[in-house]
């Protein structure tokens, strides 16, 4: 028996809930495998799947050191188990005494956020567990609406604020944490620029008001399928939130709004820097806006919409002051409660 080993893990669902599979990597001191596999594990939400592969993943390391230190790029879980985070959904709370308990028996035992591409291997194993899952069914049979759709009403997190204040990177941090798909709607609009072309501020408000028409699309696909989704893009309350009634009547979802607020000096500097760069991309010919524009575009409203759920301010007029973790912990009981079976 080595004396020390590191414990890198990985649950995947697809559906959240849905198909589920872990993923253990087992490493000596110095990172050689003493065991990698994955696995299935039936029906789970990604947060169960999480601790399950942790709780996998204690059972074979107990066989081989008694001291451990554990590697997740699962931010949620780690904080529980570290007691930065309260654990308020009930499927959870028994996951999380048996992994206290299965901690308890090591001499020593330490858990660690990592970037998700450090856990790269964990992540592979659970997914091609899932996918010899999916090569073993009967050909041309499809699941059934039970096993795909979620037993709770699926949440529709919406990012919303005005122009530069910070949606798109928010929107992505939160869907990298919590693994559910983004629909951004300068993703949209700067495809229909790659393939249509981009010329003038008409043209690129015509496409604007595609892109919207798509994004709302894309949105009732991941909903008709029971999926939850992050949609992001700078919604107008008297125009959107009767659009997302409507959706709400088709397909009934948990809203849960997180609207950004940023002084107007703030968003006009980083309007003006963000034009000046290589980022932005040209097809949203940003350097044709001229200041009574630009002045008009920040005084519209961004603000909430009266749809129902929690709604969250976060004020990013210093990005720096942002407590992702704070954030992170004010959106978990509406994300667990969505993700709890009934």
């Amino acid at each position: 028996m080595v004396r020390r080993i590191t414990l890198f893990t990985d649950g995947a669902a697809r559906g959240n809930p849905g198909p589920a599979a872990i993923g253990i990597v087992i490493a000596d001191e110095q990172r050689n495998e003493i065991e990698a596999f994955g696995e299935t594990i039936g029906h789970a939400t990604n947060n169960e799947a999480e601790y399950r592969a942790l709780l996998r993943g204690l059972e074979r390391a107990a066989r081989h050191a008694n001291e451990i230190e554990i590697r997740t790029d699962s931010e949620l879980l780690a904080r529980q188990l570290n007691g930065a985070y309260q654990v308020r959904a009930a499927n959870l709370k028994p996951l999380h005494a048996q992994a206290r308990r299965a901690l308890a028996q090591f001499k020593r035992a330490t858990i660690a956020i990592i970037p998700r591409e450090l856990n790269r291997r964990a992540d592979a194993l659970a997914n091609q567990a899932l996918d010899a899952r999916s090569q073993t069914k009967d050909e041309g049979r499809m699941p059934s609406a039970s096993v795909v759709r979620p037993s709770s009403a699926p949440l529709v997190l919406i990012v919303t604020g005005a122009p530069c204040a910070g949606k798109t990177t928010l929107a992505r941090r939160i869907a990298q944490e919590f693994r559910l798909p983004l629909v951004a709607k300068d993703d949209i609009k700067e495809s229909l620029f790659d393939s249509l072309g981009w010329k003038d501020r008409a043209w690129s408000q015509q496409l604007g008001r595609a892109t919207m028409r798509l994004l709302f699309y894309f949105v009732e696909t991941q909903l008709a399928a029971g999926r939850s989704c992050i949609v992001e893009s700078n919604f107008r309350a008297e125009l959107a939130t009767e659009e997302f009634r409507a959706l709400q009547a088709r397909h009934n979802f948990v809203p849960l709004q997180v609207v950004l607020k940023c002084e107007r000096g703030a968003l006009a500097q980083r309007y003006r820097a963000r034009t000046d760069s290589d980022a932005r991309h040209p097809g949203h010919v940003d350097h044709l806006v001229g200041d009574e524009e630009l002045a008009a575009i920040n005084n519209r409203d961004y603000g909430a919409m009266d749809l129902g759920g929690q709604v969250i301010a976060v004020d990013t007029t210093d990005f720096e002051k942002v407590d992702y973790a704070e954030l992170f912990r004010a959106m978990e009981s509406v994300l667990d409660f969505c993700e709890s079976p009934v």
